[in-house]
């Protein structure tokens, strides 16, 4: 119905693969943080002005397929009633609005979620790696699931090719 990448804690090595309905029931008690790239973009637009993430029109945008898809997320969730208590997202309008799509509330952008690439210092990708892998490693109160809209890099930066897990279905 929906794709995601759920980080729980503990060891993901050598672990059974949990069936769907067991990743739904798991889900419904809270606890976890869900992270998702932001939607689809135009392919013909680029980040022009990288550094200034208020300048929304020199940014690539979500796409018809992009916005469906956030919509579609947020959907899923309520259907299949999955709590969620906070959205984090990127300052990067396209996560942004993947975000907000999903029909939450409030959304809360930071920098920590904001992919930097090539324009900012690698002490500074380091530190936005640490904060993703801290936020994911703070286990939400019960009843609730945080979800953090990010970027690709981002992901890869924080956990690696390996740590990363679709369930399936």
């Amino acid at each position: 119905m929906f794709t995601f990448l759920a980080f729980m804690s503990g060891p993901m090595s050598g672990q059974p693969v949990p069936s769907q309905a067991e990743w739904i029931n798991a889900l419904h008690n809270g606890g976890f943080v869900i992270v998702f790239r932001h939607g689809a973009t135009y392919q013909d637009q680029a980040d022009t002005d990288p550094l200034n993430p208020k300048n929304i029109g020199q940014q690539r945008q979500l796409n018809d397929e992009g916005r469906r898809l956030a919509k579609s997320i947020g959907e899923s969730l309520s259907k299949l009633r999955i709590p969620v208590g906070q959205v984090h997202t990127s300052l990067f309008q396209r996560a942004i609005d993947t975000g907000e799509m999903m029909g939450f509330g409030e959304v809360k952008a930071s920098a920590d979620y904001t992919e930097g690439g090539l324009v900012v210092t690698p002490i500074e990708n380091n530190r936005r790696a640490a904060a993703l892998r801290k936020i994911v490693a703070t286990v939400p109160p019960p009843g609730a699931n945080v979800i953090v809209v990010t970027h690709k890099p981002n992901i890869l930066d924080a956990f690696g090719k390996r740590l990363v897990r679709r369930p399936r279905g």
